[in-house]
């Protein structure tokens, strides 16, 4: 998605791009009067989240566009996670994005490869095939 705001107006490389219904992407290229965002459907795109009702934490990843996002948990494969359950960027230290965006609602759990651990399928709240309006948060990740 190209935007028709860049670095002149303080935007830069990795910042996140939302809307009202939460995490769309990062900036993945700033020019000095457009920007490129990378969606969070992309196959590249990572994000740490972390579950709202329990607070553990997992990487979600994009599958490309009309995919769910999969999220890879330390969770145990006996773990209960409730369909609808929301996740919100993690905000960890040096993380990509701030704290507490919300990103995506759990639909199903898997047993990840090997079995030893969870794995979330969720919709991402935000729908990047309608994008009208979008925020870019002015956010430095290093503080």
């Amino acid at each position: 998605v190209r935007i028709d705001k860049g670095t002149d107006q303080g935007i830069a490389d990795g910042m996140p791009v939302v809307t009202g219904a939460g995490l769309v992407g990062r900036v993945s290229r700033a020019g000095s009067t457009s920007s490129t965002v990378e969606l969070v459907t992309e196959p590249q795109f990572l994000v740490g989240v972390r579950l709202v009702e329990t607070g553990d934490l997992g990487t979600a990843r994009g599958r490309g566009p009309d995919n769910p996002l999969i999220v890879d948990t330390a969770l145990g494969p006996q773990a209960s996670v409730e369909e609808g359950a929301g996740l919100v960027t993690s905000g960890v230290d040096r993380s990509a994005f701030p704290a507490g965006i919300p990103v995506a609602r759990v639909g199903d759990t898997r047993d990840a490869e090997g079995g030893l651990a969870l794995e979330l399928v969720a919709e991402p709240l935000a729908d990047v095939d309608r994008l009208s309006y979008l925020t870019v948060l002015l956010w430095d990740e290093a503080g």
